[in-house]
This record gives structure tokens, sequence and C-alpha cells, in this order.
């Protein structure tokens, strides 16, 4: 079952603004909820949460490749609004797509900067310059990139802060962070386990030195850090 972007975006809304904890965080409210949508991989999503921080690597990708299937949205979690604003941010002679997923930023990038990318698993045909690596372990050397972007990947990570570490380390000129502006709860409809429903959230985990500047979109963040 897939939705468009605005709907899942409103859905998301009234489940982070509407609905009280005593309702959003109970599991015979959500089990059967589950069910409806993702069938007999609803427990994956019933148990996450408790789960992910015993997890290994290796057992978290594992987790995502099973789950692949259960997006809920029929395109990219980074809405049109926020790809459009990247247009104008990403700077440089190459940019970096960490976490890229589908490709959908690669049709935002101006086509006279190379577009290189990186995920954990292999999600899309098109033949840019992609290599498997994790974010928090990029295979790429100090300086060697202009810009990074990474759209919806640091609420998924055991520890976002060794990603963070490495995009200062492999970007040159400017890195761009966008998140999902939701709140904290226990079933959710997606694998996220960080989450950043306040400006100062964001402050707190990047803890930048570096000249920065945060939009809201809507749902969602832009975080951009000028390394230069």
């Amino acid at each position: 079952m897939k939705f468009s972007n605005g709907i899942a975006a409103f859905f998301n809304w009234c489940l982070n603004e509407l609905l009280p904890p005593i309702i959003r965080d109970n599991k015979y409210i959500f089990s059967p909820i589950y069910y409806i949508l993702f069938k007999e991989k609803y427990k994956y999503f019933l148990e996450f949460r408790d789960n992910f921080f015993n997890f290994s690597e290796k057992e978290i990708t594992d987790y995502y490749r099973v789950t692949e299937d259960c997006d809920l949205k029929a395109k990219s979690d980074t809405s049109d609004e926020v790809l459009r604003e990247l247009q104008s941010l990403i700077i440089g002679n190459n940019v970096l797509d960490v976490g890229c997923g589908s490709g959908i930023i690669s049709e935002y990038v101006d086509g006279k900067i190379d577009y290189l990318c990186c995920d954990i698993a292999r999600c899309f045909k098109k033949k840019y310059k992609f290599c498997y690596c994790t974010a928090n372990n990029l295979s790429f050397k100090d300086k060697r990139i202009s810009t990074i972007v990474c759209s919806h990947v640091l609420e998924h990570l055991i520890n976002p802060i060794d990603a963070i570490k490495e995009f200062r380390r492999v970007a040159s000129e400017r890195i761009i962070i966008i998140l999902p502006r939701e709140r904290p709860y226990k079933f959710g409809f997606n694998l996220h386990t960080h989450f950043f429903p306040y400006r100062y959230n964001i402050e707190l985990l990047l803890k930048s030195e570096n000249k920065y500047e945060i939009k809201k979109i809507k749902n969602e963040w832009i975080y951009i850090e000028d390394l230069a």
C-alpha cells in the first residue's frame, strides 16, 4: 500500500500533533494497523524501537533490506519542495549523495556538477558513480567532495555523530543534511530511532563550530554547514 507524499505528510502531522501518548504508544492499537499495512512483516515495525540499540550493524542492514518494500510513500521521503531548494544549495565541482536510495536527488543536481552516490544497497539502475558503504565509514579521501548531501538517513543510525564526523572529513565546502520533523514515540510507520521535532534537537546533535543555517520546510529540516 502506497500513499502520495502529501497524504503521508498529513498523516504524520496528525500522528505527531494530535494523538496523545496514551494512544500513540499503545501496542494493542498499533498491532492490527501494522498487520493491515505490512502483513507478515508487521512485527518488524512493532518490535524495532525496543530492540534497535542491541542490533549489530549487520543485523540493522539486514533489517532494512527485509523491510525495504514496506515504505508507505510512493516517492522519496524527501519532499518536492526540499528537492527544489537543494538545487540552489549544492556548490563546487562534485556532490556525494549519502544514503542515496532511489537516486532521486540526482534529478535536481546541475549537469555540470559530478554526481556520486553511496548506500548500503543499490536501489536504482542509473549509471552514476556508486559505491557500497555506510554513512559512518565513507570510502573517500579527506576533502575529496565539494558538497555532501544526506537526506533522511541520520534518524536511522545507531550513532549519527560518527556519520557527521565522516561528512566533515570528506567534504571540503558544504554539508547539507535533511531530517524529518518528527516527535519521538514508541510505535511509528518508519524505522526511525532519532527524532528532531525542534531546531535545538539538531543543534545538540551537530554541535558545529562552523557557520551553519537551519531551514524548516513543512515537516522537514534542512541543515546547511559551510566548511570553507
